[in-house]
C-alpha cells in the first residue's frame, strides 16, 4: 500500500479513455467522488495545443499537479498519449 508522508493511504486509478474529448470532466468528477488521489489516463489523444485547457480543467476539479507523457504523433494528432493528474505533488523526471 502506498501512503503519503502523513500516513494517508493513496488512492490511485487508471482509465483507458480512447480520447478525453468531452469525457475529461466526467472522469475527474468520478475520481473526486471516489476520493482518488492520483488519476492516470491513457489513450488521451490530447493535442499539445490543448494541454493548457486540460490542466485548467484538472485544477478546477482539485488536481493541481498534471504531468503529460512524452509527445507522440498518432494519425494527425501530435500530443500526449498519457496524462497523470494528482492532488499531491508529482513531477515528471527523465
Amino acid at each position: 500500500m502506498l501512503k503519503t508522508p502523513g500516513h494517508k493511504a493513496l488512492h490511485i486509478a487508471t482509465r483507458n479513455a480512447n480520447s478525453v474529448h468531452g469525457k475529461l470532466a466526467f472522469f475527474l468528477e468520478l475520481a473526486q467522488e471516489r476520493d482518488i488521489d492520483i488519476l492516470c489516463i491513457q489513450e488521451t489523444m490530447v493535442a499539445t495545443v490543448a494541454q493548457a485547457a486540460v490542466t485548467a480543467t484538472a485544477k478546477q476539479h482539485g488536481y493541481d499537479y498534471v504531468c503529460f507523457g512524452e509527445p507522440i504523433t498518432v494519425g494527425h494528432i501530435h500530443g500526449s498519449y498519457v496524462i497523470t493528474m494528482a492532488r499531491i505533488p508529482i513531477a515528471r523526471t527523465n
